[in-house]
């Protein structure tokens, strides 16, 4: 069963990431690792991360940036903030916005293999579903 139908979207560009990133980078394994709506608390400040990918060593936040929600100059400032102790946390941010997703939805699934999430692509020699360079990790 795919990533999308299993994980949970709150909205539709969640399900775009699920669909059109995640998907195609990794293997269905990867689902028992992907936290959604995961909180973080750091400093005193509780932060909730669009999704979470929790390893043994290392941890991936993936923040999912629409127009909406982050297309002030003070969400802006406060996303910033916010990446920064969670940084400070340990985690890998990575990004995605909204206008990025729909250009990877019409190049196609093969288009966005192992580009957009280092570390978590497919690979052939030994069946892991993360990347070669942090194999160990998860």
């Amino acid at each position: 069963m795919a990533v999308y139908d299993v994980l949970s979207a709150e909205s539709f560009l969640e399900y775009a990431f699920l669909r059109w990133i995640l998907a195609p980078a990794t293997k269905p394994e990867i689902v028992g690792r992907v936290k959604p709506q995961y909180e973080v608390t750091w400093a005193g400040h509780t932060y909730r991360i669009d999704y979470a990918i929790v390893g043994q060593n290392r941890f991936i936040a993936v923040e999912l940036d629409g127009f909406t929600f982050h297309g002030s100059r003070s969400a802006f400032s406060y996303d910033r903030l916010r990446q920064n102790d969670l940084h400070a946390a340990g985690w890998l941010v990575v990004r995605f916005y909204q206008c990025r997703l729909r250009h990877v939805r019409r190049r196609g699934k093969n288009g966005a293999r192992g580009r957009h999430l280092p570390g978590l692509y497919q690979t052939q020699s030994d069946g892991d579903y993360s990347g070669e360079r942090h194999s160990r990790d998860f």
